[in-house]
């Protein structure tokens, strides 16, 4: 069944999706997302990684977040779907970092890791925007 983009039942997806990431001990941080440009707007989320593990995606914003990654919703999107990668659009300047590098650093390479692209590939199976 298709689930639209941040919608409800795309957070519920989303964390159901990355709950069974291996353990990555030192992948520590909470990332937050600001997406912009969406059809409802500029829509902020974040998720915990405690690990190496996804243990929630929330939407709105968290004042503990460690980082702050910002871009558009399109890209976003293309992320999601598994078109595109969070370090290609940081390389092209798409992709907006604010605070801790080294909170980047520790999420970065769980993006990379077979488990997490498996489980990017399912979210995006049934994915609309």
């Amino acid at each position: 069944m298709p689930v639209t983009y941040l919608s409800d039942e795309w957070f519920a997806a989303a964390g159901d999706a990355f709950a069974a990431l291996p353990e990555r001990p030192g992948a520590t941080a909470t990332i937050q997302r600001v997406i912009t440009g969406s059809p409802d707007g500029d829509v902020a989320y974040h998720l915990t990684l405690e690990d190496g593990r996804v243990v929630g995606v929330e939407r709105g914003t968290d004042d503990a977040a460690q980082v702050t990654l910002t871009l558009p919703y399109k890209d976003a999107l293309r992320v999601e779907k598994g078109e595109c990668s969070l370090n290609v659009l940081y390389m092209q300047g798409r992709l907006k970092v604010a605070g801790s590098t080294g909170a980047v650093l520790a999420y970065l390479p769980v993006t990379v890791t077979p488990e997490y692209e498996a489980a990017q590939e399912r979210l995006g199976a049934d994915l609309e925007g």
